[in-house]
């Protein structure tokens, strides 16, 4: 993996940057003021983390039954299906991009959604809707759109891997986990991770009345965790079964390379401090700055 440095903007994932304001992410912020955060911070990055775990069998079996229903748009086989729910083709191409488009300009990020070839529920549309400015502006009053810098890392062994006997009985398969350890950094957890996950993914009406919640990851505040979600995929709400459970997570501080080096001369680290002395300041932003729960 690339440093975060290499691949992020000023402002995007840094907390306190300098540069914030000029990258994509927020508008420029007041002043940082020496309530809001120990100077060591600056340049640190908040992280969220999450456990999915993946019911790689219903997600199969629900593709089955998607595919049916849409026979009477034409037929559709269930992998087809599962890349209406992504937003991508297996290969990664958009499916916004057109063969022909792909082949002309090389580049699978070149898109936007104004083709209409992607469905609005769709996992990669609801978390980057790629709005216009004149949208965005409108909607939330913003200049450009949240992002953040994500990795994802698979718990668990394959499907294919699974012994077969296992895959054939149900009960016993669902028991085998899998699924994704997902890690984001970002300057602000409440205006990049939130804001996505609360106005876009788990909004029924983003990116415009009636699309229904992210088609993959998307949920509705109900008293039973498995039923059926209302989801957007061919022009109307369909109801969706969900096959991805938050099973752990929280909100953490990255420090910079630069503060843990200063933390620890203070704390002694390098032999420059004696025995005695006070101590670093604690190793995390003061609460003002924490993202609402």
């Amino acid at each position: 993996m690339c440093p975060l440095r290499a691949l992020a903007e000023p402002g995007v994932a840094e907390w306190a940057h300098p540069g914030v304001g000029r990258g994509r992410a927020l508008p420029s912020p007041p002043t940082l003021a020496p309530e809001d955060g120990p100077t060591w911070a600056s340049g640190g990055s908040f992280l969220v983390y999450r456990r999915l775990v993946q019911d790689v069998e219903a997600f199969r079996a629900a593709m089955d039954r998607y595919a049916a229903l849409r026979t009477r748009r034409g037929k559709v086989e269930p992998e087809r299906a599962a890349e209406r729910v992504i937003g991508r083709r297996k290969d990664g191409s958009a499916l916004a991009l057109s063969a022909r488009e792909l082949a002309t300009t090389g580049d699978k990020e070149a898109f936007d959604y104004s083709s209409g070839a992607c469905p609005v529920a769709a996992h990669v549309r609801k978390c980057n809707p790629r709005l216009s400015r004149r949208q965005l502006r409108e909607l939330y009053n913003l200049d450009s759109f949240p992002v953040i810098y994500r990795r994802g890392v698979a718990f668990g062994p394959r499907v294919a891997m699974t012994p077969p006997e296992l895959v054939q009985q149900r009960p016993l398969a669902s028991s085998v986990e899998r699924g994704l350890h997902f890690l984001c950094y970002q300057r602000s957890i409440e205006r990049q991770y939130e804001f996505i996950i609360r106005q876009c993914v788990n909004s029924p009406d983003f990116p415009e009345p009636g699309s229904g919640v992210d088609a993959l990851i998307g949920a509705l505040p109900r008293t039973d965790p498995n039923a059926p979600r209302p989801v957007n995929l061919d022009g109307a709400p369909m109801p969706l079964d969900p096959f991805v459970t938050p099973s752990g997570g929280g909100y953490f501080f990255a420090p910079s390379l630069p503060a843990l080096r200063e933390l620890g001369r203070r704390a002694g680290g390098d032999g420059s401090s004696e025995r005695g002395q006070a101590g670093p300041e604690p190793p995390y932003p003061r609460p003002s700055l924490r993202s609402a729960q």
